[in-house]
């Protein structure tokens, strides 16, 4: 099977986003370029390796569930507990945190500058001379159950999952 730049594959036995790449082309030699998703890398699949990937279908990706979990970022000594659905940016955690969890996290940054802004339903955190915004997302556990959340720091910040 001949894979399309920007298309996200894994390997048959395993279920998105475990082990999920994103492809990039094929070098001279018939091998694939591909890069882990949310960064990292570039790795080469040899063309005998390549029979054990498949495509990731957008069903899977866009019904991919999110989990409890606990968090960490680099500089605050602290846990919060918010959802992932386990998709990387450049190999650190992405969570989600409800709007009290999120409150808590602008707290404990202390330095920072940080607002909710109810109009827009989203956290704006200001950090040297940059605002990122990180507005309400509806999401869905793994039993069905939708919640809204905000991203605060998610593929930006060093975030890692305390236990896996």
């Amino acid at each position: 099977m001949k894979f399309e730049p920007s298309t996200i594959i894994t390997r048959q036995d395993l279920r998105y986003p475990a082990g999920a790449m994103v492809v990039e082309g094929y070098d001279d030699n018939g091998a694939l370029l591909v890069y882990p998703l949310g960064g990292g890398f570039q790795r080469s699949v040899s063309a005998a390796a390549q029979a054990s990937l498949r495509v990731v279908p957008r069903e899977e990706i866009e019904s991919a569930p999110f989990r409890k979990a606990k968090f960490y970022v680099e500089g605050v000594e602290m846990e919060f507990e918010g959802f992932t659905d386990d998709r990387p940016w450049n190999g650190w955690a992405t969570p989600r945190f409800t709007r009290s969890e999120a409150e808590r996290v602008i707290r404990a940054l202390g330095g920072t500058t940080a607002r909710y802004v109810d109009i827009r339903d989203e956290f704006v955190t200001r950090i040297g001379d940059e605002d990122e915004m990180w507005p309400a997302e509806t999401i869905v556990l793994a039993d069905g159950e939708q919640i809204k959340v905000y991203p605060v720091g998610a593929s930006s910040w060093c975030w890692n999952e305390v236990e896996k």
